[in-house]
């Protein structure tokens, strides 16, 4: 019998960066990818597949992918993890930011 294979969900607006996280992970293991070019399609994966993890790309010309993050603290989707990716410049979006505690 074979295991259910873990969902992830990777989100970016950049399509070779999607791609190359998409494919490194195919390729670290047996997993179920799914991939979004913004958060409105994110979102829709979220509600359709309840992913294991989300790999979220920050660094877009909008913020609208933090967005996710709120509804994900607030909803049932609470122990999704998520990992967040930036390439830099984190801090200044880090501060306009309300503290999801």
């Amino acid at each position: 019998m074979k295991d259910k294979k873990s969902t992830l969900l990777v989100i970016s607006h950049s399509g070779p960066l999607r791609v190359f996280i998409t494919e490194l992970l195919i390729s670290a293991g047996e997993y179920k990818i799914f991939s979004a070019a913004n958060e409105t399609r994110g979102v829709e994966l979220i509600s359709r597949e309840i992913p294991n993890l989300i790999v979220l790309d920050i660094m877009t010309p909008r913020t609208e992918e933090y967005q996710i993050t709120w509804l994900l603290h607030s909803a049932d989707k609470q122990h999704i993890p998520i990992i967040i990716l930036s390439t830099g410049g984190v801090q200044q979006h880090f501060r306009e930011k309300p503290d999801l505690k």
